[in-house]
């Protein structure tokens, strides 16, 4: 096992809560190859529902319909320290809140390669520019 505490918390979580993780690191890799920088491209929670919309899409997956379903995932995996929803000003619409990843992409694909499905979330490439729009 890799040297991360969170692969057996990411393995615990359910179907969907993986498939948002996967679409917020699947979009961060889909804005670094936009960019020619090495900044950290912005996560909002608008643009992480948005990523896991056009991933569900992709491969025909389900998901969740409802804005409150989605927060429940954003708060699953928040609980379990994969992401941080900053709430620090209360006037920021929760929509535009930013959202960081607290778990190195390596350690998702480790703890989902069991799972050929979420596994194949993490490789398939498509342009980038037309990833999410």
């Amino acid at each position: 096992m890799k040297g991360s505490g969170h692969i057996d918390t990411i393995q615990a979580l359910p179907q969907q809560a993986k498939v948002a993780l996967c679409s917020a690191l699947r979009y961060i890799k889909a804005s670094k190859q936009q960019t020619e920088r090495k900044i950290r491209p912005k996560l909002t929670v608008a643009l992480m529902k948005s990523a896991y919309n056009q991933t569900t899409k992709d491969f025909q997956l389900p998901k969740v319909t409802s804005k409150s379903e989605f927060d429940a995932l954003l708060a699953r995996l928040e609980e379990c320290s994969l992401i941080t929803v900053d709430s620090r000003n209360a006037k920021v619409d929760a929509r535009d809140r930013n959202v960081t990843i607290n778990v190195k992409s390596a350690d998702v694909k480790f703890a989902l390669e069991d799972n050929p499905v979420l596994k194949c979330l993490l490789k398939k490439r498509k342009k980038a520019a037309s990833l999410y729009v």
